[in-house]
C-alpha cells in the first residue's frame, strides 16, 4: 500500500513528464501506477490528455468516457472530454457536454470560456458575447476574454465596443499585442483621436518589455498607422519589420506551412468539383473573397453579408 507521500511523489513525476511533452511516458507511468491505485481519476485524466496530445483521439475518448461513467460529477474530466470532442470535429457534442458542465457548475470559468470560444468559432457571435460578458462579471481581469469579446463585437460591426475591449485586453496584458493590431484595423490614424494609440504602439515597441514574438502585431499596427497617414516610407519599413520578425521566429516551421500549401494546391488541382462534407455544409454554398490589402475586399464582404441569405465567417 502506497503512502500519501509516495503517491504525491509519483504523480508529480508524471505531471513533470506531461509539462515537457513526454506523453508516452505519462501514459506508461500512469498505467503502472493504476495497478496500485485502480480507477484513480487524476491518473485517468492524465492518460486521456496525453492520448489527446498525441492525437490518439479514439483512445482519449475511451478513457474519458469510462472515467466519466464512474463519476459524472468530475467537471475536469468532462471539460477535457469536451476538448477531445472538439478535436474530433464533433462540435455539437462538445457544446452539449460544456452546457451540461455549466448546468452542474454555473460559474465554472474554464467551461464557460471554452463554450464561448466554440460559439465564436461557430459564428454564433451573439451567444458568444453573452458568455464572455458572464466571464467578465466573474473575473474582469482575464485579458484573453476581453480580446475574444472584442473579436465578436468586430464581427457584428460594433466597432466602439470592439475597440473598448481590445484596449482593456492590452492594458491587462501588454504582451497580448494582437489586441493592438485589432485596434489598428478599426482606427483611422489621420484623426486626432487616434494619437493616444499611435503613441501606445511606439511606447511598447521602445520599452524593451515586449516579447520578441509579440512585436510582430505591433509592427503591423504601426505600419497600418503610417499608411493611414500616407507616410508610405515608414509604412513599408514597419510592414517589412513585421514580416522579418515573423519569419525569424517561425523559421523552423516554414517548411510545414509550405507542405500544407502544396497539399491544398494539389487537392484543388485534382478535384474539379470539390465535394464538401454534407454534415458541415448543409448544402450551403461558399463565397470566397480574395484580394490584396486595401483593395476593397472588406467592403465587398460587408455588402454581401447584409443579405439575410448570407452569413459572414470573418476574415
Amino acid at each position: 500500500m502506497l503512502s500519501n507521500n509516495e503517491i504525491k511523489e509519483k504523480t508529480n513525476i508524471i505531471l513533470n513528464h506531461f509539462k515537457v511533452g513526454n506523453f508516452e511516458n505519462v501514459i506508461s507511468l500512469s498505467n503502472k501506477l493504476l495497478k496500485e491505485l485502480p480507477n484513480h481519476e487524476y491518473l485517468l485524466n492524465m492518460i486521456g490528455m496525453s492520448h489527446h496530445r498525441l492525437n490518439q483521439l479514439e483512445k482519449a475518448e475511451d478513457i474519458f468516457v469510462k472515467a466519466i461513467n464512474r463519476n459524472k460529477a468530475n467537471v475536469i474530466l468532462r471539460l477535457n472530454y469536451s476538448m477531445v470532442l472538439k478535436s474530433q470535429e464533433r462540435i455539437s457534442d462538445a457544446i452539449q457536454e460544456l452546457e451540461n458542465i455549466i448546468e452542474r457548475e454555473p460559474n465554472y470559468i474554464p467551461a464557460i470560456n471554452n463554450l464561448a470560444n466554440l460559439k465564436k468559432d461557430n459564428g454564433e457571435f451573439n451567444d458568444a458575447i453573452e458568455l464572455f460578458k458572464k466571464l467578465i462579471n466573474l473575473n474582469p481581469k482575464i485579458a484573453t476574454v476581453h480580446y475574444n469579446l472584442s473579436i465578436c463585437y468586430q464581427q457584428i460591426r460594433e466597432k466602439e465596443k470592439s475597440i473598448k475591449h481590445a484596449k482593456l485586453a492590452s492594458d491587462l496584458d501588454e504582451n497580448l499585442t494582437i489586441s493592438d493590431q485589432t485596434i489598428s484595423m478599426l482606427t483611422n490614424y489621420k484623426t486626432n483621436d487616434s494619437i493616444n494609440h499611435f503613441k501606445t504602439i511606439n511606447d511598447k515597441i521602445n520599452s524593451n518589455k515586449i516579447k520578441k514574438e509579440s512585436l510582430t502585431p505591433l509592427f503591423f499596427a504601426l505600419g497600418k498607422a503610417y499608411e493611414d497617414k500616407e507616410d508610405y516610407e515608414n509604412a513599408f519599413k514597419y510592414y517589412s519589420k513585421a514580416n522579418s520578425n515573423y519569419r525569424e521566429i517561425n523559421q523552423s516551421k516554414f517548411y510545414l506551412e509550405r507542405e500544407e500549401y502544396l497539399k491544398i494546391k494539389d487537392y484543388f488541382e485534382s478535384n474539379n468539383e470539390i465535394q464538401l462534407n454534407s454534415k458541415t455544409t448543409n448544402n450551403h454554398k461558399f463565397i470566397f473573397i480574395c484580394g490584396m490589402p486595401r483593395s476593397g475586399t472588406t467592403l465587398l464582404e460587408q455588402i454581401i453579408s447584409t443579405s439575410e441569405n448570407t452569413q459572414s465567417l470573418g476574415e
